[in-house]
């Protein structure tokens, strides 16, 4: 099982090797600071970031990424 600090580490290395366009794409989807705001942890915003993802198209090329990166 992942952990949300694990998931969140590579989310942030996904994202830095997007385009500047993908990678706008991904924070305009991202609703994240509305739906999380005052919860603690990392639990929400990765999910959220996730959401976002799905919703660009970029699920698939995350989950390939994930799982080829240790």
């Amino acid at each position: 099982m992942i952990k949300p600090g694990d998931l969140s580490g590579k989310e942030e290395d996904f994202e830095t090797r997007l385009l500047s366009r993908r990678k706008a794409q991904r924070t305009l989807a991202n609703h994240a600071d509305q739906r999380c705001s005052g919860r603690d942890g990392l639990s929400c915003p990765d999910v959220e970031t996730l959401e976002a993802m799905n919703r660009v198209n970029l699920l698939p090329s995350f989950s390939s990424f994930a799982c080829s990166h240790r």
